[in-house]
């Protein structure tokens, strides 16, 4: 790709080619999850310019955003607990490889109390979307105080698995512990 109408931010107006559709919608189409910076620098001056780089920047590959989070109320120690997440894919695709998906609750000194894997594969967490995830699952058992439920995406690997560095982030502000990896949803008491 050189510099052509192809590598507009967005297509001119007046473009009789159907064929343009401007470099925004041509990463989306296309799932662009990499871009190399040293590629071609009239093109990437000309989406500095335009306007477009940061959007571009933040949207290769997947980028999952929290949009809405229902959670039981009045929740007891072991009984159910409703989990309703609305997940919005803002990036050109999808995570590629295998990924764990799974609740985490942890008590207020972030010891991990209970673990549950999601019924929902964040391949399939497609551009462009939201997936909604609805599952129940039971507390533990004796437990009191204020706890703490979080979204964790690790590397399904062993040896990565407990490295915050392979979780994947949310794109929403103030959710992410960055030590233990995880997404904060939600902090209640029982």
């Amino acid at each position: 790709c050189g510099l052509s109408n192809y590598c507009l931010c967005v297509p001119p107006e007046d473009n009789t080619n159907v064929n343009v559709i401007g470099a925004l919608a041509d990463m989306a189409v296309n799932h662009f999850t990499y871009l190399n910076q040293s590629y071609h620098s009239g093109v990437i001056g000309r989406w500095r310019t335009g306007g477009c780089f940061e959007e571009i920047q933040r949207r290769l590959g997947y980028r999952y955003v929290l949009e809405k989070g229902q959670f039981t109320k009045d929740a007891k120690a072991g009984g159910s607990f409703r989990v309703v997440l609305d997940l919005r894919n803002d990036g050109f695709a999808a995570a590629q490889n295998p990924r764990d998906a799974e609740l985490v609750l942890t008590d207020k000194g972030g010891k991990v109390l209970k673990t549950w894997a999601l019924n929902s594969d964040p391949r399939y967490w497609m551009p462009g979307e939201t997936t909604t995830i609805d599952q129940t699952v039971t507390l533990p058992d004796g437990i009191s105080g204020e706890v703490t439920l979080s979204l964790n995406l690790p590397d399904p690997a062993m040896t990565l698995r407990d490295n915050p560095l392979f979780s994947i982030q949310l794109a929403n502000e103030n959710v992410w512990n960055e030590s233990t990896g995880f997404n904060k949803l939600y902090t209640f008491s029982l």
